[in-house]
């Protein structure tokens, strides 16, 4: 009776069109057809798993697209959208979706029906708002906003447990959420550009697992020798500082025990002989940007640095490059375009230096 009773309810699903299959595996996915053209598509809709139909002028969301029930990667850039239908929460297998380059101004709440989404690509639209349904979107893995007019991120952003890279690159956000700290399988923050913003949430530190971190031009960003959200993140390998307009580093920062790669560039402000001490204490830096600092010379707590091998000072005032460059063994790319070496001084310091690749 049981099992009457089972493949009775099995009939029935299957006849009224509403049996729903899971997605299909990342490496089946891979081998599926990625469809280009919408006619071909729609001869043969059950099997259309891929479709990327960018720079197609549609202006409207084609809803035609719903007839592909097992689409798991729909991607739309450059296609003129304006408005994204309120059925996009119709697709419900989708994984991967890019909306790249359009003129979209708002996501609808359905976006969180979306249970799969996996991927979402706004950047360059006309968005100010995102809804705080985004924040439902517990298996979303990358998140990128960028060159949008947002002004703030979901105050519930930190339930995106599995986000591992965010980019809200050159938007108008103000400020990061309390939440943002529980993100905590996030490796790859990119937020250049974001002038707006002017301090660190506390919960910042909780980044345990980040391991990108750019801040590159963001102008109002306050870090100083207080600012020890930075100094917890050990497992930061690649950190962007550039333009920010540093006072100082906190003296915690020697804690980043991971730090391969750091970018100071035109941070004028800056102390170099205590900072340079400081790096000096970071046992994995092996690339330094230092360039567009004004430096007059090259401080010698440089050679604290032990494991240095790559150095960029372009845009800077140096004229000596003996006795402090010639300590440096362990460089393999020196870059020193627009200076005030001597080229003598140069070729004698390949001599001291024989393999070290220098650019001038």
């Amino acid at each position: 009776m049981v099992k009457f009773l089972v493949v009775f309810f099995f009939i029935v699903v299957v006849t009224s069109g509403i049996l729903v299959c899971k997605p299909l595996s990342d490496n089946k996915l891979k081998k599926q057809k990625v469809f280009t053209s919408l006619s071909d598509a729609l001869e043969s809709p059950d099997k259309v798993y891929r479709l990327d139909l960018s720079k197609h002028p549609f202006y409207e969301f084609p809803l035609r697209l719903l007839q592909f029930k097992n689409l798991q990667e729909l991607v739309l850039n450059e296609t003129n959208i304006a408005e994204l239908p309120k059925k996009i929460g119709d697709f419900k297998n989708l994984q991967v979706l890019c909306l790249n380059g359009n003129f979209i101004k708002e996501i609808p709440v359905e976006i969180n029906k979306l249970e799969y989404l996996e991927i979402l690509e706004l950047k360059n639209n006309k968005l100010v708002h995102l809804p705080e349904e985004l924040s439902e979107l517990v298996n979303l893995r990358e998140l990128d906003i960028t060159f949008n007019k947002i002004v703030a991120l979901p105050l519930n952003i930190g339930n995106l447990r599995k986000l591992e890279n965010l980019d809200i690159s050159f938007s108008s956000i103000t400020e990061l959420p309390v939440s943002f700290g529980n993100l905590e399988n996030l490796r790859v923050l990119n937020m250049p550009g974001v002038s707006k913003i002017e301090k660190l949430p506390a919960s910042f530190s909780n980044l345990s697992k980040l391991q990108i971190l750019n801040f590159s031009n963001c102008s109002s960003l306050k870090i100083d020798e207080n600012t020890i959200q930075l100094c917890k993140l050990n497992a930061l390998e690649r950190l962007n500082l550039y333009g920010i307009e540093l006072i100082a580093l906190p003296a915690c920062f020697s804690n980043l025990s991971s730090l391969v790669e750091l970018n100071l560039a035109r941070n004028k402000k800056l102390d170099f002989v205590r900072t340079l001490a400081l790096l000096g204490k970071l046992p994995k830096l092996k690339e330094l940007d230092l360039s567009e600092n004004e430096l007059l010379e090259l401080p010698l707590e440089i050679i604290s640095i032990k494991g240095l091998q790559e150095l960029n000072l372009s845009i800077n005032k140096i004229e000596q490059v003996l006795p402090v460059f010639s300590k440096l063994s362990s460089l393999k790319k020196l870059t020193l375009y627009n200076n005030r070496i001597r080229k003598d001084d140069i070729d004698t310091l390949k001599n001291h230096l024989p393999r070290c690749a220098i650019l001038y």
